[in-house]
């Protein structure tokens, strides 16, 4: 079973920022696909106008589109991920991780604003320190390649859900088919049955 937070954590613990980016857009686009009001909210919150008669695409493009300049969506983002991730169980406690939201924030800060500089990094996983962390941070980084990635990411993982809420409504289609087929061959017998017995009484 994929573990968001596991494979998160492993790539900033190694200093892969693109690679916890990636966890992060695959995350986001799940949670759009789970519940695209919740998404439509983060972009409105942010200033971003959007409705939920948008397709995935339409509202994967305004996130990115928007994400260089609009730290309140990112932020935004962070929580998303990290709430809708509390709602499927992948926490233990009650309480929203504060520290994985602030890294998912910077994470993604980090790979979307050209210069992601001013703000601290001292919640990074252990053995990053802060300046450590600010190096790690945009090495390598190039913000207008991350947002294009992030798009294809999101809507690569976008179409995959829905393909397997489809073939999931599908399964479910056919499994009450199937228990109607019986349910009214059942009846069929036992009406054959009764009209059998009838017969034979009058004989």
């Amino acid at each position: 079973m994929y573990d968001f937070y596991s494979e998160f954590s492993s790539a900033l613990n190694e200093g892969n920022v693109s690679g916890a980016n990636a966890a992060l857009m695959k995350e986001l686009a799940a949670t759009l696909v789970r519940d695209k009001s919740d998404f439509v909210d983060m972009l409105n919150e942010s200033g971003v106008d959007a409705d939920v008669s948008m397709s995935d695409a339409e509202l994967i493009q305004l996130f990115v589109d928007n994400a260089s300049n609009n730290k309140k969506l990112i932020l935004g983002a962070a929580l998303l991920v990290n709430v809708h991730n509390k709602k499927m169980g992948f926490y233990v406690d009650d309480e929203i991780d504060d520290d994985s939201v602030k890294q998912s924030y910077f994470t993604m800060k980090s790979c979307f604003v050209e210069n992601p500089n001013g703000e601290e990094y001292s919640y990074f996983p252990i053995g990053l320190i802060a300046g450590a962390a600010k190096k790690i941070i945009g090495k390598g980084v190039n913000a207008a390649k991350e947002r294009r990635a992030a798009k294809e990411r999101m809507l690569e993982e976008a179409r995959r859900k829905r393909e397997e809420q489809r073939r999931k409504a599908e399964e479910q289609k056919r499994k009450r088919k199937q228990q109607n087929m019986l349910i009214y061959g059942g009846i069929a017998v036992v009406g054959i049955m009764v009209i059998g017995f009838i017969f034979l009484r009058r004989r």
